[in-house]
């Protein structure tokens, strides 16, 4: 009986266990990062717009 135990949970070591928040919450994560990256893009539009300068979002050094 005991060896049987010992086998078990040995094998049941190596397996994926699973995400500790579970998928929905994972998902709920990416939206909020594409809402919040969109909403970045519309308000640099709007400051463009205003000032009538471009604003670049990465620095490219030109040297």
């Amino acid at each position: 009986m005991d060896n049987e135990k010992k086998s078990t949970t040995e094998e049941n070591e190596d397996e994926y266990i699973g995400n500790m928040w579970g998928w929905k919450f994972s998902l709920f994560g990416l939206a909020l990062m594409i809402l919040l990256f969109a909403l970045m893009l519309v308000r640099k539009c709007q400051v463009e717009a205003e000032t009538g300068e471009k604003i670049e979002l990465f620095e490219t050094s030109k040297e």
